[in-house]
């Protein structure tokens, strides 16, 4: 059973569809077209979506279609392939913002890369030296100290 489109959906944008095999077969394309889209966008956003994103609902189509393509015109198919991973990579890569059909913006689980701290550029207190070599870096105990003399 697919989760983000239907069989109708596939023979809407690709009539020719609709006589290249029965419901049976589509819906299994379309399962394993959706299931490839959903690994594809898993770095970026967590899947399976709650509901069906213009995006991905539109990834999903050109998907199956381009899977249904591979036994009769590899060359279109190929075509499609390299589309449909250029508009992955634009939504992975942060070029192109996934929305919701209100127009909203999708969130992503991706970070910039390193998770931000007010102490982030001071060295940390405690190390692997023994205990007694301890101490908070300088430059924290002076912009503390600076801190404190600037309130009231």
């Amino acid at each position: 059973m697919s989760t983000y489109i239907e069989a109708a959906d596939l023979e809407k944008r690709w009539p020719v569809t609709s006589t290249w095999g029965g419901s049976d077969e589509l819906e299994e394309i379309i399962g394993y077209a959706e299931s490839y889209i959903e690994g594809r966008l898993a770095p970026g956003y967590s899947v399976p979506f709650s509901t069906a994103y213009p995006a991905v609902k539109d990834l999903c189509i050109d998907e199956s279609y381009r899977r249904l393509l591979l036994g009769r015109s590899a060359e279109k198919a190929e075509e499609l392939r390299l589309d449909i991973d250029r508009r992955i990579t634009q939504l992975l890569d942060g070029d192109m913002t996934l929305v919701d059909d209100s127009g909203g913006q999708v969130a992503t689980n991706r970070t910039s890369g390193q998770v931000w701290s007010e102490t982030m550029a001071y060295k940390p207190t405690f190390d692997m030296r023994d205990a007694e070599y301890q101490h908070i870096d300088p430059s924290r105990l002076e912009d503390e100290e600076d801190a404190d003399e600037v309130l009231p």
